[in-house]
C-alpha cells in the first residue's frame, strides 16, 4: 500500500541489462487517506526568507517535500490551512503526489476568510523585479533514476487566496516572470487524474497562469477552474502577452492538457494575456484518441486582453478532429472612464482547421453570450469584437457550419448579444471602471475592495429587466 514501484519491461535475450530494458513505468499503489492534516499557523521569528516575518507568513516548503516522500501519508491526503492567515512557499514546489489543500471549513463558517498562500513574492531582486516561485507539474528525474512516466491522482485547491504581493509588472520597469503552475523543460512524462481549483483568487501571476513545456508527454484527464477570481495579473510586456492563461506547448501528439477543460463561474478583471487557451498554435499528428473538450461557461470578463489586437480567448488554430468547444452564458465587458484613452481590443477565436488522424468532425456548443461596453458605437450585437468574432466565417466557429456535428445551436447563437436595450457598464454595475488610466504603471490593477464592491449589479429595474439578469449571464456572484 501507498508505495511507488518502478516497473521495467526487460528482454532477457539481451545480456546487457541497460540495453535489455526497453520500457519503464511507475505505479503508485493506493492507500487509505486519514483525517485531514491541520497546518496550524506559526511564524518563525528567525525566518531567513526575506519578507516572511514582515508578512507574518508560515513556510510550507518542507511540509510538501516531506509529504511527497512519506509513505505513511497516502496520496489524496487533505491539508487544511487556518482561515485569514498567511502561508508561503519559498521555492518551486513540485506537484507529483495527489493531495487537497484548502482553508479549514470551520474558519470559513466563522467569517475568518480564506487562507493566503504567497508564492514567494515577499521581496525583490537587485533589478527591482519580485522574487517569486510557482508550482511545478510533475518533477525532474533524480540522479540515477529511470526517466519513466509518472501518474498523479487529483491535485485540488479550495478556498485559498494565492498571491505574490511584490511581483512587478511591465509598468514597473521590470516584469516578474512568474506563473501559478509551470513545468520543468526536462520534466518527466506525467498524467494527472485531475487538477481542480475552486473558490480561489489569484493575484500577481505576471507572466502566465498554467504552462506546460518540454518534450515529454503530459496528460490531464480533467482540469476544473470554478468560482475563482483573477485580477492584478500582468502585464508582462507592452503588448500584454507573456503566456496564455492555459499554455500548452504543442510538442507530443499524444499529450493532451485540454482533454476535459472546464472554466465555470469565474471573473477575469483587466489582466492582459496572450490568450485564454493556447497550444502554441501547433499542428500535430494527433491520434483519434486525442480530442479537446473545452467548456467556458458563466464567466465574466472585464477588459480581457485589451492592450493589442490578436489576443484571443481561443488561440487554437489547429484542433484534433472530434474536438468540442462549449461557450455559454459568458459576459464580456469593456469599460473605462471618459478621460481614459486606453485601447479596448477584444478578440474571440482563431480556429482554422481540424488536423490529426481522428474524425474530421467538430462540435461548437455556443449560446447566450452577452456583451456590455462603454463605447456607444460598439453597443450592438458582435460590436464588442475587434476581430475573431465567434460568428466570423473565417478562422472561427462560423467557418464550421457545414461540419458535423457542427454548430449545434445554429449560426444565430454564435452572435454575442447586447440585449433588447444595450447597457453601459456603469448601468449594469456599481463601479466597474479601472481606477488607473492609460500610462499609469498600474493601469491594469485594482484593489480587492473595489473589485468586490464595484462589480456588483445595480439594484435597478433597468438591470432586473435586462436579459443579462433574467438569463443568469456571467459570474453569478455579482447578482444582488
Amino acid at each position: 500500500m501507498n508505495s511507488v514501484y518502478v516497473v521495467n519491461a526487460e528482454n532477457k535475450n539481451i545480456p546487457i541489462h541497460v540495453d535489455a530494458v526497453y520500457n519503464t513505468c511507475t505505479v503508485r499503489t493506493d492507500g487509505e487517506p486519514g483525517e485531514p492534516v491541520f497546518l496550524e499557523h506559526s511564524v518563525n521569528p528567525n525566518d531567513t526568507i526575506p519578507g516572511a516575518v514582515k508578512y507574518q507568513a508560515m513556510c510550507l516548503d518542507k511540509i510538501l517535500e516531506d509529504y511527497t516522500a512519506d509513505n505513511t501519508l497516502t496520496e489524496g491526503t487533505i491539508f487544511e490551512l487556518e482561515g485569514g492567515k498567511v502561508y508561503y512557499f519559498a521555492n518551486n514546489p513540485s506537484l507529483c503526489k495527489g493531495m487537497t489543500m484548502r482553508t479549514r471549513q470551520s474558519d470559513l463558517d466563522a467569517g475568518k476568510g480564506n487562507a493566503k498562500i504567497y508564492l514567494n513574492g515577499m521581496s525583490k531582486n537587485p533589478d527591482g523585479s519580485g522574487i517569486s516561485c510557482n508550482f511545478m507539474f510533475g518533477r525532474q528525474p533524480q540522479s540515477g533514476e529511470s526517466d519513466a512516466p509518472i501518474n498523479v491522482k487529483s491535485v485540488i485547491f479550495e478556498d485559498i487566496d494565492f498571491d505574490s504581493p511584490e511581483a512587478t509588472n511591465y509598468g514597473d520597469g521590470k516584469a516578474t516572470g512568474n506563473y501559478f503552475a509551470n513545468m520543468y523543460s526536462n520534466g518527466m512524462a506525467v498524467t494527472f487524474n485531475s487538477f481542480e481549483v475552486r473558490r480561489c483568487s489569484f493575484q500577481h501571476m505576471i507572466r502566465g497562469f498554467i504552462r506546460v513545456q518540454g518534450t515529454k508527454r503530459k496528460v490531464f484527464e480533467k482540469i476544473l477552474v470554478e468560482d475563482c477570481l483573477f485580477y492584478n495579473n500582468g502585464y508582462y510586456d507592452n503588448n500584454g502577452a507573456g503566456y496564455a492563461w492555459i499554455a500548452g506547448d504543442g510538442k507530443d501528439p499524444k499529450s493532451n492538457i485540454f482533454k476535459d477543460m472546464v472554466f465555470r463561474g469565474n471573473t477575469f478583471y483587466d489582466s492582459p494575456r496572450t490568450a485564454l487557451f493556447s497550444d502554441n498554435n501547433k499542428t500535430l499528428a494527433w491520434p483519434p484518441s486525442v480530442q479537446y473538450k473545452i467548456t467556458l461557461e458563466n464567466n465574466t470578463f472585464v477588459n480581457f486582453s485589451t492592450r493589442s489586437s490578436g489576443r484571443y480567448i481561443f488561440s487554437l488554430r489547429y484542433l484534433p478532429g472530434g474536438s468540442q468547444i462549449v461557450v455559454k452564458k459568458n459576459l464580456f465587458i469593456q469599460t473605462k472612464t471618459a478621460d481614459d484613452d486606453r485601447n479596448l481590443n477584444f478578440n474571440g477565436m482563431d480556429i482554422r482547421s481540424l488536423e490529426g488522424t481522428g474524425p474530421k468532425e467538430i462540435t461548437f456548443d455556443i449560446a447566450d453570450n452577452y456583451a456590455v461596453t462603454c463605447e456607444e458605437s460598439k453597443q450592438k450585437d458582435d460590436g464588442i469584437f475587434t476581430g475573431g468574432a465567434f460568428s466570423a466565417k473565417k478562422n472561427s466557429a462560423g467557418a464550421f457550419l457545414d461540419y458535423l456535428p457542427g454548430v449545434i445551436n445554429g449560426a444565430e447563437q454564435l452572435t454575442v448579444k447586447v440585449g433588447s436595450t444595450p447597457l453601459a457598464p456603469t448601468d449594469l454595475m456599481v463601479d466597474p471602471n479601472p481606477p488607473h488610466k492609460n500610462g499609469d504603471k498600474d493601469m491594469h490593477e485594482t484593489t480587492t475592495e473595489k473589485l468586490m464592491n464595484g462589480l456588483k449589479f445595480k439594484n435597478t429595474d433597468q438591470v432586473r429587466n435586462h436579459e443579462i439578469y433574467k438569463l443568469g449571464i456571467g459570474d453569478p456572484r455579482w447578482r444582488q
